[in-house]
């Protein structure tokens, strides 16, 4: 193996030029049980999704109505959302 003079050295713990900042944290996403999603052909499936994903009644039955391929809602609102629809 050769060994360069002027190479300058690794980065690791072992040399004063180890990088000192600490690696950035996964995102946290909280989790909400109890989502049901629903698809606009009317499968609906239970489960878990981000909490942000999941939407009131009045918000999947418009996003449906416009197109959307699925929303998620709570166990209590299914009823609401794909009930409504055959109507």
């Amino acid at each position: 193996m050769t060994t360069y003079t002027n190479a300058a050295p690794s980065h690791s713990a072992l040399f004063d030029n180890a990088p000192t900042v600490p690696a950035p944290r996964p995102l946290c996403r909280d989790y909400v049980d109890g989502v049901v999603s629903i698809w606009a052909n009317g499968r609906t499936q239970r489960g878990r999704c981000r909490a942000d994903r999941v939407q009131t009644a009045q918000e999947a039955r418009e996003a449906l109505a416009h197109g959307a391929a699925c929303v998620f809602v709570r166990e209590c609102d299914v009823e609401a959302v794909s009930g409504d629809k055959n109507g």
